[in-house]
């Protein structure tokens, strides 16, 4: 089956300061067999001043009433943020030590995963 996301949004906090979690949105969508698209969100979380490599909490979709997806369509979420921002990443490419403030960051580069 394949998924598309459509959109990251990062949301709040600041990327290497402070002890909370930056959290940030993806919007999705999956056709069923018939044709019928269903969208959905998942929510990110990323511990704040952690090194970028570290895990990404990915939570279970909101909204989405579509087909049974599962595990993998965390792996294709987490592949999806990383592909946006980070080192090497197309949206916002950056490494190392600092402090970068990430605020309402909205990428719309829509993206399908097979899963």
């Amino acid at each position: 089956m394949k998924v598309r996301m459509i959109r990251l949004i990062q949301n709040s906090q600041e990327y290497g300061t402070g002890d909370d979690h930056m959290v940030s949105v993806v919007t999705f969508s999956v056709k069923d067999e018939r044709g019928k698209e269903y969208i959905g969100t998942c929510l990110l979380k990323q511990t704040v001043g952690a090194p970028l490599e570290h895990p990404l909490e990915v939570q279970a979709p909101i909204g989405y009433a579509g087909p049974e997806l599962g595990p993998n369509l965390r792996k294709a979420v987490d592949h999806y943020y990383r592909s946006l921002v980070g080192p090497g990443a197309s949206g916002i490419s950056f490494s190392g030590p600092g402090s970068i403030t990430m605020i309402n960051n909205t990428f719309e580069m829509p993206r399908e995963y097979e899963i």
